[in-house]
């Protein structure tokens, strides 16, 4: 795949599972059936792991807003900068749904097996979200 086909592929992904929260087509048209996150070893590989990594973030927040800060493509490797804002309408991570309006980060690197998402490493800004989700209302 050409850069220009990459990139064109990882913005549809990105629409696909943040805002359209369709993680069975991220599971058809993105991700290879031997999917590994490396940050996540307690989830099985595959694309019912990654849904089941998924889906408690995308449950907890509405009105999801991504934005593709950075992209950048080496051969089979890609990395992703996004920022993420949402509505905290649902349990996350043990927190009841506040209501609030919250933005976080996240940086994921990718390795593409045939034309699919094979291996991610992703890194997300848990503590800037946990700190707004627990800072007092005034």
């Amino acid at each position: 795949m050409h850069t220009e086909a990459i990139k064109r592929f990882m913005t549809r992904y990105v629409e696909e599972v943040w805002q359209r929260r369709n993680l069975d087509a991220a599971a058809r048209e993105f991700w290879h059936p031997k999917l590994r996150n490396h940050y996540a070893p307690e989830f099985p590989n595959g694309p019912d792991g990654m849904k089941k990594q998924l889906w408690p973030i995308l449950a907890a927040f509405s009105d999801i807003q991504v934005e593709i800060e950075d992209m950048l493509i080496d051969a089979d490797m890609v990395v992703v900068r996004l920022s993420i804002r949402a509505t905290h309408t649902g349990v996350f991570n043990g927190i009841p749904p506040t209501g609030k309006r919250v933005k976080f980060r996240e940086v994921s690197w990718y390795r593409m097996v045939d034309g699919l998402l094979h291996d991610v490493w992703p890194i997300s800004d848990w503590t800037m979200l946990i700190d707004q989700l627990q800072e007092p209302v005034e």
